[in-house]
């Protein structure tokens, strides 16, 4: 007894040893790693196969991936520092080999602490020279040739959360979008709208309240319009500006955008706007500048100085008015200069407005060029 016993202690005593062997070996080894790490990315084909392996699985997206680098500085920045994963040349094919998007480079920062314990949470993502492809649907769904938008991540049939619930965001904290594009074809409004110039440098507090800002270029026919979109921190506060655009270039680029032709001049707006949980507007604010210009309005036109018009709404109320509108009936005539408000109110189902109008002065010679034919029935003109 005593013989198995002593046998039984010395094999317990060499696994003891290989055990301990094994965890120095790989103690060293994970230093070794961390250290190669910290000197710059490591160039990871292995990875890049395993990714394109992972789309192309027979189903209609291929997807190419120059290469895959990864980099760590917790030698530098302390054990905590983020692990970089960097993607360079990604392009997604259709079956045809055409486009339907592609990225120059995408940076991804990891949180270490939660890979060891086997979970995904980014804690930033940078993408450089993005453009992809989106369409609207009749329905008004947004989709993406890589996967629609509208639908959720569905949790698996065991009652697990699947794929795509091991990937939390829960420490994402700032994203930002450098030299991209994108295109959107509507087929609610039939047009397809071209955004050449996208940038944007969002970050995200503890407490969930988003700050950044964000400038992007359409393209609408002959009309390049830049928005500038700002943020100081607010959850659900946005400003944004528009360049100067002629509405009335735009009207022959689809029916719904027929109306605009009613205005030939130069339009820019500045505004504000409140956002509700579901980044819907409750609230905007909105100040619209008209230079000088041809406003056509019914059988007729009249000339247009300017005008600036001030817009404040919610789904409920709406306050416009009417700061200045300058009009002359030829280039030597005398100016009219006309003040308006109006006060909208929705009450138990019905719109009550309240309008008021004022203006300086009008020569009566002039009211047949300042008064389009057309508005006010038979008589009124």
């Amino acid at each position: 007894m005593r013989r198995v016993a002593g046998q039984a202690g010395r094999l317990l005593h060499r696994l003891m040893q290989a055990a301990l062997a094994l965890v120095f070996v790989a103690a060293c080894l994970s230093a070794l790693l961390a250290w190669r790490l910290s000197r710059g990315p490591l160039e990871m084909a292995w990875m890049a196969h395993r990714l394109e392996a992972a789309v192309n699985t027979g189903g209609p997206i291929h997807l190419a991936v120059g290469g895959v680098s990864v980099a760590w500085t917790g030698f530098r920045d302390g054990v905590g520092a983020p692990l970089e994963l960097r993607v360079v040349d990604a392009v997604a094919t259709d079956h045809s080999g055409a486009e339907l998007a592609k990225a120059v480079s995408v940076d991804v920062a990891l949180s270490m602490g939660s890979l060891l314990l086997a979970r995904v949470e980014p804690r930033s993502i940078d993408v450089t020279g993005a453009h992809v492809g989106a369409t609207r649907a009749a329905n008004g769904r947004f989709s993406l040739d890589l996967g629609d938008l509208g639908e959720a991540a569905q949790p698996d049939a065991r009652g697990g959360e699947g794929a795509a619930g091991r990937v939390r965001w829960e420490q994402l904290r700032r994203v930002r979008v450098h030299d991209a594009s994108a295109t959107v074809v509507d087929r609610v409004i039939g047009v397809t709208w071209r955004i050449p110039m996208l940038e944007a440098d969002l970050l995200r507090g503890r407490d969930g309240d988003i700050a950044g800002q964000a400038r992007a270029s359409l393209a609408l026919g002959d009309q390049s319009i830049n928005v500038d979109l700002k943020s100081a921190g607010l959850a659900s506060a946005v400003d944004f500006q528009v360049s100067p655009f002629n509405p009335a270039r735009l009207a022959s680029l689809a029916p719904a955008f027929a109306p605009l032709a009613a205005l030939d001049a130069a339009v820019t707006l500045v505004g504000h706007a409140d956002l509700g949980p579901n980044l819907l507007p409750t609230r905007a604010a909105v100040t619209i500048e008209a230079g000088a210009g041809t406003a056509h309005i019914a059988q007729g036109t009249s000339p247009l100085l300017g005008a600036t018009l001030a817009l404040d709404g919610t789904m409920d109320r709406l306050e416009a008015t009417l700061r200045r509108l300058e009009l002359a009936p030829r280039p030597d005539g005398p100016k009219t200069l006309v003040h308006g408000h109006l006060l909208g109110t929705r009450r138990a189902g019905h719109l009550v407005a309240d309008i008021t109008l004022d203006l300086d002065q009008v020569a009566f010679a002039d009211l047949a060029a300042l008064w389009p034919v057309g508005v006010g029935g038979r008589g009124f003109r």
